[in-house]
């Protein structure tokens, strides 16, 4: 099972407590990369797929790291839709 398979695995096991540092691996793998412009600081993220032209916009959660499960729902959505998953 290669990275790629493993952390895309993670990110679908719901039982499975994901962080945002997982999650920013797991975009990464996938083909995103981190826009540092705009408004992308403090807790705001934003990441691109430049072959889909599509932006996943997101806040680092704090005070813990883990993602909640609505995000983490949402975002599979978002990359089945793109034809990521």
């Amino acid at each position: 099972m290669s990275k790629k398979e493993k952390l895309v695995a993670k990110l679908l096991n719901q039982n499975y407590a994901l962080d945002f540092d997982e999650l920013e691996s797991i975009l990464f793998v996938l083909g995103y990369e981190a826009q540092k412009s705009g408004k992308t600081v403090g807790s705001r993220r934003a990441y691109y797929h430049p072959d889909k032209e599509h932006i996943i916009r997101i806040h680092k959660p704090h005070p813990s790291n883990e993602i909640k499960r609505y995000l983490r729902n949402l975002i599979i959505q978002e990359l089945k839709d793109k034809e990521l998953l």
